[in-house]
C-alpha cells in the first residue's frame, strides 16, 4: 500500500500544512516595520518642502512690499513709513498693534530706519527645530 507508512494524524498534519495559508508573524512585522521606515522618510521630507514653499513665500511678499515701495516713491519722492499707505493686500495676513502685519508663519515689519529716503522690511518666523528665528531683510537707501 502507498499510504500505509503513515498514521492517519500524520496525513492529517501533512495535509493542514499544504492547505495552509497567510503570513507568519515574522512577515507581517517586516512589513510594519519597512512601511514605518518609509512614512519616516516622507515626513522628513514634507517638512523640509513645507519649510521651503514658507520661505518662498515670504520672499515673494517682500518683492511685493519693494515693488509697492517704489511706486509709492515715484508718487511722493519718500518710501511709504507702514503697509497701511502702501496700499496693496498681502494674503493671509492681520494688521497688528505696531501697523505691522502678521501671517500665518511670519511676521513682516516695515519701517524707515534712515529717514524718509529710506526703507526696510523683515520677514521673521520660527520655521524649523533650531534656536535661531528665520530672519528675511529687504531694504534700500537712497
Amino acid at each position: 500500500m502507498e499510504g500505509a507508512c503513515c498514521s492517519l494524524n500524520e496525513r492529517r498534519a501533512i495535509e493542514m500544512k499544504k492547505t495552509r495559508s497567510g503570513f507568519t508573524l515574522l512577515e507581517l512585522m517586516v512589513v510594519v516595520g519597512i512601511t514605518g521606515l518609509l512614512g519616516m522618510m516622507g515626513r522628513a521630507h514634507y517638512a523640509g518642502s513645507s519649510v521651503r514653499a514658507d520661505r518662498a513665500e515670504a520672499v515673494l511678499i517682500l518683492e511685493a512690499t519693494q515693488t509697492a515701495q517704489f511706486a509709492y516713491f515715484a508718487a511722493q519722492d519718500a518710501f511709504a513709513p507702514s503697509f497701511a499707505e502702501l496700499a496693496f493686500q498681502i494674503p493671509d495676513t492681520q494688521v497688528v498693534a505696531d501697523g505691522n502685519l502678521a501671517g500665518q508663519k511670519y511676521r513682516y515689519v516695515l519701517s524707515r530706519p534712515w529717514g524718509p529716503k529710506s526703507w526696510m522690511c523683515s520677514a521673521s518666523a520660527q520655521l524649523d527645530d533650531d534656536p535661531f528665528p528665520d530672519v528675511l531683510v529687504s531694504y534700500e537707501r537712497m
